[in-house]
């Protein structure tokens, strides 16, 4: 009875030594689990923490790249704005210039139009005056001739006489009385017209002296109108 019971004490222990020993080794397969499934999720936390941190240096690294993208893009997009307000700015300077060329031109030709136009209208206007004076002229001729008297010579006695002829006869030589009228605006003027010469011989002259004598015969006289306030008086040949 003992030796059962102490053989029952036996295998109870036994068993309870191998449950404990089971139940250590229960323990530590649960704690090696544990500690490997801590490695793990520290494995996989390090993991997702290294996967964070290069997506975190690749999306700043991404950022930068835009930024200087961005940086570039703006100096570009300055530079092109600058390079076009200063190509804006020399056409409008351009434009400009050409405008004031074009305006002094126009200014210069407008000058030379307004001279050409005074000169032409002082040329019409001398051309109109003395037009208007010619006409005058023309116009108050009949009028001068009808107020005075007609242009017509009458008979003078003239003596014809010559050196070394004792006798000197008297002979009637027609002559103009020269009518003349002054005006504030022409000059009426009468002279001859058809002159011709008659020759005589004086009687009575020695043998060394030609006794011909020539003298003019005025036959007709003519009136007319001068612009001009010199008036000389026509000679005859020989000296009458």
């Amino acid at each position: 009875m003992c030796v059962l019971l102490i053989s029952l004490f036996l295998c109870v222990l036994l068993i309870s030594l191998f449950l404990c020993v089971l139940l250590i080794s229960l323990f530590l397969c649960v704690l090696l689990i544990s500690l490997f499934l801590c490695v793990l999720l520290i494995s996989l936390f390090l993991c997702v923490l290294l996967i964070s941190l290069f997506l975190c240096v690749l999306l700043i690294s991404l950022f930068l790249c835009v930024l200087l993208i961005s940086l570039f893009l703006c100096v570009l997009l300055i530079s092109l704005f600058l390079c076009v307000l200063l190509i804006s700015l020399f056409l409008c300077v351009l434009l400009i210039s050409l405008f004031l060329c074009v305006l002094l031109i126009s200014l210069f030709l407008c000058v030379l139009l307004i001279s050409l136009f005074l000169c032409v209208l002082l040329i019409s206007l001398f051309l109109c005056v003395l037009l208007i004076f010619l006409f005058l002229c023309v116009l108050l001729e009949p009028v001068e001739g009808s107020l005075t008297q007609p242009c017509q010579p009458i008979n003078h006695t003239v003596s014809l006489e010559k050196e070394g002829c004792p006798n000197v006869p008297s002979h009637s030589n027609p002559y103009l009385p020269w009518p003349i009228r002054f005006s504030t605006v022409y000059l009426h003027v009468c002279t001859y017209r058809d002159v011709p010469y008659e020759t005589i011989r004086l009687p009575d002259c020695p043998p060394w002296v030609d006794p011909c004598v020539t003298y003019p015969v005025a036959l007709s006289c003519d009136c007319t109108c001068s612009q001009t306030s010199d008036c000389t008086i026509e000679s005859l040949q020989p000296d009458f």
